[in-house]
């Protein structure tokens, strides 16, 4: 398959996608058979001429990433922490995905945010964010194989927590959110169901000289992948947008191996 193939099948099924809404089923866009068609290409620099620097390659050029079983062809300006610009694309060696991506649309950020992490810096895609826009930072995803599980699981995370309180868990309407512990600086929440983990760990907004944002570990009981997210403090309770738009792009990323 070319490039100009692989490009208008991915429109397609983006296309599909956004008619079919996001959904915390994990399911496939194009079947098994389909799937294994898809060839993702090596797309390697030329060398350039004498006293001459390499230019940026596309940034939708694919890298593929293999989780336990899912193999994900991940377009170049996703990555948080991205390649070089001019580095080939083709098999990236390591069982981790870190990526960036805004909700609710899903689209990638025109520049790497992910040293400073600002949750709603003016982007092309969104020049003037709107107060539900925000810049998701998967700092880490795995799967439970490969991954340490006390540090990735948030249900031993939350239980370790109750183990520490006397009380039962208050259920915070607004938020959709059980709040588990506060202190001066710290508030810790957390969300369940029968798809997916959400425990956060925030800075608590009366510590108005510290950043409001929040670390979370969170785990994709459909693909087996668990990981760490950061996120601001005024996202709390979005977990089901952002786990929505993330199932949605790995489903749109997924080929078959």
């Amino acid at each position: 398959m070319s490039i100009r193939q692989l490009q208008a099948l991915k429109i397609l099924l983006g296309l599909f996608w956004l008619a079919l809404g996001t959904s915390t089923q994990h399911a496939h866009a194009l079947s098994a058979e389909d799937l294994a068609k898809i060839d993702v290409p090596c797309v390697k620099p030329p060398e350039p001429p004498v006293g001459y620097g390499r230019k940026s390659l596309d940034p939708s050029r694919l890298f593929l990433v293999d989780l336990g079983p899912h193999r994900f062809a991940v377009p170049w300006k996703y990555f948080k922490g991205r390649p070089s610009p001019d580095m080939k694309s083709c098999h990236r060696e390591h069982p981790n995905l870190p990526i960036q991506f805004w909700i609710p649309d899903g689209k990638a950020p025109d520049k790497n945010h992910s040293i400073r992490k600002p949750f709603q810096p003016p982007d092309e895609s969104h020049p003037d964010p709107k107060p539900n826009e925000w810049l998701i930072f998967v700092d880490s995803m795995q799967y439970y194989a490969d991954s340490l599980k006390r540090r990735y699981d948030p249900e031993l995370s939350y239980r370790s927590t109750l183990n520490r309180m006397n009380e039962k868990p208050e259920y915070k309407d607004g938020i959709n959110v059980y709040l588990l512990e506060e202190t001066r600086l710290m508030v810790d929440y957390y969300y369940s169901n029968e798809d997916y983990h959400f425990f956060y760990r925030c800075v608590n907004e009366k510590e108005t000289d510290r950043r409001r944002m929040c670390s979370v570990i969170f785990d994709l009981r459909n693909w087996e992948l668990s990981g760490l997210l950061s996120l601001p403090l005024d996202a709390v309770g979005l977990h089901a947008e952002i786990i929505g738009t993330l199932e949605g792009l790995l489903m749109q990323w997924e080929v078959a191996r």
